[in-house]
């Protein structure tokens, strides 16, 4: 949630790697049902065939229709990898170490809590707390630009 301000918090921001992550996902799952549909509709039945569609030619138009996901795939993938890199670069700017690890495990590895607790070797609780006070320590750093994000 975005505070009332209008301003996005340093969790939504960080979040949005993921979310971008997800887009991809379901662009993905879209193209494979294209491409499914497509070869389902490829193959000549017995028997005789009516045509009752307006689109003489199905298979070119879903064809088109598979490249046209493919491209716009490919252009979040591009997207993606920018904004990763500039949120990777964004907090390795943050001067306590503890901080840029975990910030960098949870958001850009998308690490369970129990997984960075291991690596970290705290407990849950205390890497909960220390996330909170990255997650303040970021929003400090880049508020300027989490306002006009």
């Amino acid at each position: 949630m975005q505070e009332e301000s209008g301003k996005i918090t340093a969790k939504e921001y960080l979040e949005q790697v993921k979310v971008k992550e997800a887009v991809i996902k379901n662009l993905e799952r879209d193209r494979t049902n294209l491409v499914a549909m497509m070869y389902s509709m490829g193959g000549a039945g017995s028997g005789e065939r009516v045509q009752s569609s307006k689109d003489p030619d199905k298979l070119g138009t879903l064809y088109g229709k598979i490249d046209e996901k493919e491209r716009k795939i490919a252009d979040e993938i591009d997207k993606l990898i920018d904004f990763r890199l500039k949120v990777s670069g964004e907090i390795n700017e943050i001067e306590d170490e503890r901080y840029v690890e975990l910030l960098h495990k949870r958001y850009i590895e998308h690490e369970s809590w129990d997984a960075i607790s291991i690596d970290m070797q705290y407990n849950t609780k205390y890497v909960m707390k220390l996330h909170g006070c990255a997650l303040q320590e970021f929003q400090s750093k880049f508020n300027d630009m989490l306002e006009s994000y």
